[in-house]
C-alpha cells in the first residue's frame, strides 16, 4: 500500500522557519560575540551583573579611593591602611610618614632647650637644644622671651632647673599669648619663674629652666 505525505500547511512552514532562524541566531551570537568584538564604552551598568565583578585587592596607585587597603600610593584616600605613601590620607594606619614626618618627629617636641637667663643675655647650650638658639631668646625684666622661631608653637612645657643641693622650688609661668605685653613686640612664648615662698615681688631674676615647644 503506497503511503502519501501531506504537504505542511503554510502556518506550519512559517513556524518551522522561525524556529530555525532563532536557533541559528543564538548559536551565531555564542560563537561570534567576544570581548574583542564589543566596542569600548558600549556596555553600561544595566548590562553588567555587579555581583559577578570581583574587587581589586592590590592597586599600584589609588588616587581617589575611599578605602585603599594595600595600595602602594594612596594620594587622596580617605582611609589608607597599609599605604607606603599616604600624602593626603585622612587616616593613615601604617604609613611610614605623614606629611614627610616620622612618628618620632610628630610625638617629640618641635623645639626644646636649656635656657640660662641668670644674666642679662640668656644663654642656650647648643648641645642641649634643638630648634632654639640664643638668637631666639631675649630678656625683659624677669621675663624670658622667645621670638623668630621657625613655627608657631601651640603648646609649651617648662621645667625648672635645679642646681645640685638647692632646695628652692620655683614655679614656672608660661604663655603663648603674644598680646600680654610681657615682652617687647609680638613674642611667640614668654616664661617667668616665681618663688612661691618669697614675699612681695616673688619673680626670679636668675631664671634657669628647660623649655619644650610643640606645634
Amino acid at each position: 500500500m503506497q503511503k502519501t505525505f501531506r504537504r505542511p500547511s503554510p502556518s506550519m512552514a512559517v513556524a518551522l522557519l522561525a524556529l530555525f532562524v532563532a536557533l541559528g541566531g543564538s548559536s551565531y551570537a555564542a560563537v561570534k560575540i567576544s570581548g574583542s568584538t564589543i566596542k569600548k564604552n558600549t556596555v553600561t551598568g544595566k548590562q553588567v551583573k555587579e555581583r559577578s565583578l570581583k574587587k581589586v585587592p592590590k592597586a599600584k596607585a589609588a588616587d581617589t579611593a575611599v578605602n585603599a587597603t594595600n595600595a602602594t600610593n594612596a594620594t587622596n584616600a580617605a582611609n589608607a591602611t597599609n599605604a607606603t605613601n599616604a600624602t593626603n590620607a585622612t587616616n593613615a594606619g601604617n604609613a611610614a610618614t605623614v606629611g614627610g614626618k616620622s612618628a618620632d618627629d610628630l610625638t617629640s617636641p618641635t623645639a626644646f632647650a636649656l635656657v640660662d637667663a641668670a644674666d642679662a643675655t640668656p644663654e642656650v647650650p647648643a648641645d642641649q637644644a634643638r630648634g632654639i638658639t640664643a638668637a631666639n631668646v631675649t630678656k625683659n625684666g624677669t621675663f624670658v622671651c622667645f621670638n623668630g622661631l621657625g613655627f608657631d608653637p601651640r603648646h609649651v612645657q617648662v621645667t625648672t632647673y635645679r642646681v645640685a643641693g638647692s632646695t628652692v622650688e620655683y614655679v614656672a609661668n608660661a604663655t603663648l599669648d603674644e598680646t600680654t605685653g610681657f615682652c617687647p613686640g609680638a613674642e611667640q612664648a614668654a616664661v617667668q619663674l616665681v618663688d612661691p615662698d618669697a614675699a612681695g615681688d616673688n619673680s626670679v631674676s636668675d631664671a634657669r629652666f628647660y623649655i619644650a615647644l610643640y606645634r
